[in-house]
């Protein structure tokens, strides 16, 4: 055998255990994972008809869209009249 194999071979016979680790297995009954299966399908369902109920009565509202409730100007501020607003640019002229 090469030497690089034999090195290989020792370090993992140096850090393995006596006996190596097993692996293990649960098992159920096929009635219980159906059972089980089908308690979930049910919850999930009846969660969902939930929400859907909920947009639907949003959605059914005959409001498209709220008005917001303009802040009340405080006594004795003046509203800025065309005059004082900002000048608009020149308008550009269209040469044929």
């Amino acid at each position: 055998m090469p030497p690089f194999l034999l090195v290989q071979r020792q370090s993992f016979w140096i850090h393995s255990e006596a006996t190596l680790p097993q692996g293990w297995l649960l098992s159920i009954s096929l009635y219980l994972y159906r059972l089980t299966m089908l308690a979930w399908a049910l919850w999930i369902s009846f969660a969902l008809l939930k929400i859907i109920k909920w947009g639907w009565q949003l959605f059914s509202q005959p409001v498209l869209c709220y008005k917001l409730e303009r802040k009340a100007k405080p006594p004795g501020a003046v509203s800025p009249s065309p005059s004082r607003r900002a000048p608009h640019p020149p308008k550009q002229s269209r040469l044929i």
